[in-house]
């Protein structure tokens, strides 16, 4: 039944969090009434670890190339 159909987004209820941790960068949520602000929508930047970034291919920093490892908990392993 159409009538019942509950697969639109603009019916979702009102007090949902979407979260995406998206280690590439290649997703985003979109504000309908933009360039207005979303009022309902917070923005938080995303960090990658150093493993992630080698995930995807990027160059690890000197120290993590000395010791050999790639530690997520050591500040010296991320390229900033």
């Amino acid at each position: 039944d159409k009538n019942n159909d509950n697969n639109d987004a603009t019916t979702a209820p009102p007090n949902i969090s979407i979260v995406l941790n998206d280690p590439a960068g290649n997703s985003y949520i979109e504000n309908p009434d933009a360039p207005a602000r979303d009022p309902h929508l917070a923005i938080s930047h995303y960090y990658r670890t150093a493993k992630q970034d080698m995930s995807l291919g990027l160059q690890p920093s000197a120290a993590a190339v000395a010791t050999g490892t790639i530690d997520d908990a050591d500040p010296r392993h991320k390229n900033v």
